[in-house]
């Protein structure tokens, strides 16, 4: 018996899962990036990398989302999506990730991505 039929998770920032497709030298986060990931969050990285690849093998429709710093306030409306990488942007806010996840939900068309969203 399948309870969960759908899943979007919201898990911090890692992009180089066996199942993400990067698609320019932006994705990669960079010299610090590299740094942090590597040592400070190191595992961190790790757990994420390995939760990203059991959902993906779950056998449920799942959705990953990368948003960049999470910002308090009103959704703006005016969303960056992009399908496998990371969305140019540095900030997005709360609400418009709520607002994404509720449409995502509603109108499933990410199933089996990982997608970046930035304002």
């Amino acid at each position: 018996m399948k309870f969960v039929g759908r899943c979007q998770n919201l898990p911090g920032e890692t992009n180089d899962q066996e199942y993400a497709k990067k698609t320019s030298k932006d994705d990669e986060g960079g010299l610090v990036y590299k740094v942090m990931t590597s040592t400070l969050f190191r595992n961190v990285t790790l757990d994420h990398k390995d939760a990203d690849n059991e959902m993906a093998r779950s056998g449920l429709d799942w959705t990953i989302l990368r948003p960049p710093r999470l910002l308090n306030g009103p959704a703006k409306g005016r969303l960056r999506v992009a399908s496998g990488h990371l969305a140019e942007g540095m900030t997005i806010t709360r609400a418009d990730v709520a607002d994404f996840m509720l449409e995502e939900a509603a109108t499933p068309r990410y199933v089996h991505q990982f997608v970046g969203l930035s304002n």
